[in-house]
């Protein structure tokens, strides 16, 4: 993902070694001491998820780049949202209702659930509401997050 889908769309910033700068930041969330709590790491996904996700994903687009790992990335938000609902959690968002409104819980993942969430006004940019890489993503991933992905957000998400 990082080396892929991210690194390509950075500008080269002078006296930073972008590649060992991702192996900081990775090293750091691996770093048992330090708490990542999944409700930190999602709060206001919606202020983070369209610069540090749909930004690289659309400029990928444009240059004709992979962009299957920041598609399961969108896919994984989703994912989260859905699973704060069905759970009753409360998600630290503010765009929470809108969020919560386009992910209501449905018995069937299907493309038309992904569609109306990334038709959700101002959040998704149009360039990206067409591609239907997040809708695969999030209904081909459906049978591995719901086998490792609710378990591992329940376990998280009620930690303090």
């Amino acid at each position: 993902l990082v080396d892929t889908e991210i690194i390509p769309t950075l500008e080269p910033v002078k006296g930073l070694d972008i590649f060992q700068y991702s192996r900081d930041i990775i090293a750091r969330f691996e770093n048992p001491k330090i708490k990542h709590l999944l409700r930190q790491i999602a709060c206001d996904g919606s202020i983070k998820i369209p610069i540090r996700t749909l930004a690289p994903l659309a400029e990928n687009i444009s240059n004709k780049r992979s962009i299957t790992s920041l598609s399961v990335v969108v896919a994984a938000w989703l994912h989260f949202i859905r699973d704060s609902i069905n759970n009753n959690n409360e998600i630290h968002d503010p765009r929470a209702n809108e969020l919560a409104v386009a992910m209501q819980p449905h018995d069937v993942i299907n493309v038309l659930v992904v569609q109306k969430f990334m038709n959700i006004a101002g959040l998704i940019p149009d360039v990206l509401c067409t591609i239907d890489s997040v809708a695969k993503a999030y209904i081909s991933e459906n049978l591995i997050f719901n086998h490792s992905f609710n378990h591992s957000f329940n376990h998280s998400f009620n930690q303090k």
